[in-house]
């Protein structure tokens, strides 16, 4: 694989030099700005330490360890005509992707879980990754049906409509007619844009497109929608149920509290696409405020509740990724050593 690591100019440039990773930083202290006003901190810790342990751990754990198995059953599917992979297989390299990114800026968990799969499975790093980028893409399409659902008249259907066949139209055209895209996005990004810039654009697309050949057969593509069903419409809202019903919200019954699961997810999922400190600090917990402030929960109580999910999202999916890490038999440093030089050259 010739591309450096995503976010970075060159594999050998050191990660406090990538502008992104700045801009990161930047986001995360304005989000915890703007997260932090008019709370009260005691109010917040007493909330905290009053939680109910059972509910939140017995709810919460076990939904973020489904979120990671459904994400391995998900990229079998994605990248069995790569390599003929295991859900085991893929669920390791996800957990240490994810292992990866709550440690480390620049989203690299992302290089690094194709990297390890392809060494698990004897499948190319690039085609991987081009099954990764394929992933967001459909990641982007699933949370866009549900706000659909979810936010009902809330929202201009119309244009939500309008914003959501933008991926699956660039699906389409990347699946059954990729010169058109590739044609057009090269033209127009090397005329306006830097090289290096138009050029890592060119390679994104051309990996998405190596991602999207093997979706193929009504098998394989019932298997990526089911489990993407799986993951968006259950487990990930199920992490935010957890901390919603270990704490006294106010909500008015079991559909508000539903409701504010599903609110809380789709907030968080467009807060951590944003550029932020690793772990999706700041950014997370800004993100929980501003999705129950509408269905009448304090500032207090939606900082506690985003709290206790970040808490226990990072730490359930740091120990996935440190277990899956010991599994493959490798360590952090080493495993991240070897991916960068290997995808470099």
């Amino acid at each position: 694989m010739t591309s450096p690591a995503p976010g970075t100019d060159e594999a050998s440039t050191p990660l406090w030099k990538a502008p992104a990773l700045w801009v990161g930083v930047i986001v995360t202290v304005g989000a915890v700005v703007f997260t932090l006003r008019g709370i009260s901190f005691v109010e917040v810790g007493r909330a905290i330490g009053q939680a109910d342990l059972v509910r939140l751990l017995g709810v919460a754990v076990p939904a973020n360890i489904l979120s990671l198995w459904a994400r391995g059953f998900r990229w079998k599917y994605l990248g069995s005509h790569v390599a003929p992979i295991t859900v085991t297989a893929a669920y390791r390299a996800t957990a240490i992707g994810y292992l990866v990114n709550n440690l480390l800026p620049l989203r690299i968990g992302e290089l690094v879980r194709a990297w390890v799969l392809a060494k698990e499975s004897g499948g190319n790093t690039t085609a991987l990754f081009g099954t990764v980028l394929l992933e967001r893409v459909i990641d982007a399409v699933m949370l866009l049906v549900i706000a659909s659902i979810v936010l009902g008249q809330a929202v201009d259907l119309g244009l939500l409509s309008l914003i959501a066949a933008v991926p699956i139209v660039g699906i389409a055209l990347l699946k059954w007619w990729p010169g058109i895209p590739l044609g057009i996005t090269h033209a127009v990004g090397h005329a306006i844009l830097p090289e290096r810039i138009a050029s890592g654009i060119d390679q994104l697309l051309a990996e998405l497109t190596a991602g999207l050949a093997g979706l193929t057969g009504v098998r394989r593509i019932a298997g990526v929608v089911g489990w993407s069903i799986v993951l968006w419409g259950v487990a990930v809202p199920l992490t935010f149920l957890g901390p919603i019903w270990a704490l006294p919200l106010g909500l008015a019954g079991p559909m508000q509290e539903v409701t504010a699961a599903y609110f809380s997810m789709l907030y968080v999922a467009v807060a951590v696409a944003i550029p932020s400190a690793p772990g999706f600090f700041g950014v997370y917990h800004a993100a929980c405020r501003e999705a129950l402030g509408p269905l009448g929960v304090s500032a207090d109580m939606a900082l506690a509740m985003g709290t206790l999910s970040h808490v226990v999202f990072w730490v359930t999916f740091v120990i996935c990724g440190v277990l899956a890490l010991r599994a493959v038999g490798t360590g952090l440093r080493d495993l991240l050593v070897r991916a960068r030089s290997e995808t470099a050259s």
